[in-house]
This record gives C-alpha cells, sequence and structure tokens, in this order.
C-alpha cells in the first residue's frame, strides 16, 4: 500500500476548497439576485391633517384651513387671526411609507405673506412637537402637533391674514 505523502494531502485540501468557495459564490449570486429584484422604496409622507382646537380671544373665532400637497409633502395653512390670544391647533400624521427606515431631520417652514400690515406674522408664533432625529420604520406613523398663538404685543393689534406652508426633511 501506497503511503498518503504530503503532497497529495495538500492537493485534497485545495480541490476540497475550490469545491467549497464555488458552492459558497452560487449561494452568493442567488442571495443577492433576491435582493437585486426587492422593490425598495423611499416615500415619507404627510399622511393626513385635521384641526383639534380653535381658542377665540375676543369676538370672532379664528379661521384656518390646511390642505396637504405636493403629493403628500407639504401642509399648506391660511390662517385668520383677529385678536390676542386667538389660538388653533392642528394634528398630522407623519407616515413612511418606503421600505426604508428613515429618520426626519427637521421641519421646513415658509410663511406666505401678503402686503399690507394685517399680513406680517408678527406677533404671531407657530409651535410644533420636536421630531428632530426621530426614526420611523416602514409603515410607521408619528403625530406632529401643530399650535398657533396670537401673542400680546404692545406695538401690534388686530387682524393678521397670512399663509405658512410646512415640509419635511428627511433621510
Amino acid at each position: 500500500m501506497k503511503k498518503f505523502g504530503i503532497k497529495n494531502i495538500i492537493i485534497v485540501f485545495l480541490c476540497l476548497t475550490i469545491i467549497f468557495l464555488c458552492v459558497g459564490f452560487a449561494l452568493l449570486t442567488k442571495e443577492l439576485e433576491k435582493v437585486k429584484d426587492e422593490k425598495h422604496e423611499y416615500d415619507v409622507v404627510f399622511e393626513s391633517i385635521e384641526k383639534v382646537s380653535s381658542v377665540k380671544g375676543g369676538t370672532y373665532e379664528p379661521v384656518s384651513e390646511a390642505s396637504i400637497v405636493k403629493e403628500g409633502k407639504e401642509i399648506d395653512f391660511t390662517y385668520k387671526l383677529y385678536v390676542t390670544n386667538d389660538e388653533i391647533t392642528y394634528n398630522a400624521v407623519i407616515k413612511n411609507n418606503g421600505t426604508f427606515k428613515v429618520k426626519i431631520l427637521d421641519l421646513l417652514e415658509s410663511p406666505n405673506f401678503g402686503s399690507g400690515l394685517n399680513k406680517l406674522i408678527t406677533p404671531v408664533s407657530i409651535t410644533y412637537t420636536d421630531l428632530i432625529d426621530k426614526e420611523l420604520e416602514p409603515g410607521e406613523k408619528q403625530d406632529l402637533k401643530i399650535v398657533v398663538t396670537y401673542n400680546p404685543s404692545t406695538m401690534i393689534s388686530g387682524l393678521r391674514e397670512f399663509g405658512y406652508t410646512l415640509g419635511l426633511i428627511t433621510k
């Protein structure tokens, strides 16, 4: 009987290594093809907006409208506040319709003034829930509370009528 030498052991080891590498690459190729065929989508939107409450500071009830625009990426508001202490509260729902986990970086605010003194936003304040660095899993929803308040001022009083847009900055 022949001795099984060191050269033969090395050849068998190399052959087995090549076979295992081939099988491993075949399995990896199959897995990567599955991942390639999956649909990946990035879609974070304002799903809904509703007026929660309205507090009147004087005789007239403050008036407002809100609508979701630009395929759910922004909310457009119009406000008509009459006197100090008028307040309007909205609740918006942000939803991750995509397949990726997303992070809310910030909310983009854009007041839309008209011309004339009553179109200025001052002394109105707009506050909302702090969502900076909030992460949303696919399908997850997050509430956003938006409060508009006509603050007391010694310099400015009377009707405040303006538009306001709120958008999402995510990654």
